[in-house]
């Protein structure tokens, strides 16, 4: 059946779209290599600029909620080749080439219901009329997997509160530690588990910088030359320190002359000890919060937070902080991020500026 001869139909509101993978279901540490490679799909591509595409939940029985957000106008041919293409692409990366995938609903988020949600329609089609033709459309899919699609209905992304993001990563978290011993996860948590949280020094003289316990702090610099002055004139007065840093750990312990601080690597390196993949936000979450939990009172710097946005969506980077900046309110830690202004949108600044204090 040729639907619209005379006319493209054109996409012009998000959407959000379930996605079946089939042929089994997925373990835990196959949903996390899954999301990763779902993750990087979109940055080893460039496809920001005309469509992104944010996974909202892997589900273990092979499900994935994806949101889509056009940058342009695109067809709905095109919006489910670039999904299918990405699920094929990640399931290759994260191997799991044995399952197959195929799209089987399609919500659309508009602010103004009733208004057609694509573009490029005559103005004499009725509102009910483009309904009917998009479930047309994509009804044989529907079809198929009907009883599939009969799942609890989630939030769109941005709308996921931080405490139900915060339970949905520690319950994926810990049913995956007992089964990830020997893989990045297992050896990231590894180490965090062996650190000992321990002060450079106790000096006795005034500090430079007399920060609050429990707050996340925001220094806006070029360079993080300040944020780590701030940071070791703490861990030299008696406070516990934790860096995660873009900059080769060596060249900062030689630089500002630090021996028992502990300090991960943001790098790609997985076969280097102390490092974290940036793209690997959730496990950056962990880590962090993890080592607050190990001692009272401590003092994290997270050095490059330019470099994690650019792994990962501006929204799952200001969700993870603001879910480690409830761990430094409740543990009453400090939080250092330095920060380029003129590497963010003024939107996105505003947003960090908003729930963190600003040095």
């Amino acid at each position: 059946m040729i639907l619209f001869p005379y006319m493209t139909i054109l996409v012009q509101n998000s959407l959000e779209v379930e996605v079946n993978l089939t042929g089994r279901k997925l373990t835990s540490e196959e949903i996390f290599r899954l999301s990763s490679a779902l993750d990087a799909y979109e940055i080893r591509h460039h496809t920001e600029k005309e469509v992104v595409v944010d996974v909202k939940e892997i589900r273990a029985d092979g499900s994935l909620t994806v949101f889509i957000d056009p940058k342009k106008q695109l067809s709905y041919s095109q919006i489910h080749d670039h999904v299918m293409k990405m699920c094929h692409d990640a399931m290759k990366s994260a191997d799991l080439e044995d399952l197959d995938a195929e799209m089987s609903r399609v919500t659309y988020i508009t602010e103004n219901p009733g208004e057609p949600s694509v573009a490029g329609i005559p103005e004499s089609m009725t509102v009910d009329g483009v309904k009917q033709r998009v479930l047309t459309m994509w009804g044989d899919v529907v079809e198929r997997s009907i009883d599939d699609a009969r799942r609890e209905l989630g939030l769109i992304e941005d709308s996921l509160s931080p405490e139900q993001y915060e339970k949905l990563l520690e319950t994926l978290t810990r049913s995956t530690m007992g089964e990830m011993k020997d893989d990045i996860w297992g050896r990231v948590c590894t180490e965090i588990e062996n650190m000992v949280p321990e002060a450079e020094n106790t000096l006795e003289t005034q500090k430079e910088f007399d920060l609050d316990q429990g707050k996340s702090y925001l220094v806006l610099e070029d360079k993080p030359d300040k944020s780590f002055r701030i940071f070791v004139d703490q861990i030299t007065h008696g406070v516990p320190g934790f860096i995660v840093t873009r900059q080769f750990p060596q060249d900062v312990r030689d630089k500002y002359g630090l021996e028992r601080t502990d300090i991960l690597w943001l790098s790609t390196r997985h076969d280097v000890p102390g490092t974290l993949d940036p793209a690997n936000i959730g496990l950056l979450d962990h880590a962090i919060r993890e080592y607050m939990d190990k001692t009272e009172h401590c003092v994290v710097l997270l050095d490059g937070l330019e470099y994690v946005v650019t792994t990962n969506t501006f929204n799952r980077v200001i969700r993870v902080l603001n879910t480690i900046n409830e761990t430094v309110m409740v543990n009453r830690d400090m939080l250092i991020v330095p920060l380029d202004p003129k590497a963010f949108e003024e939107k996105d600044l505003a947003q960090l500026v908003r729930y963190m204090e600003t040095i």
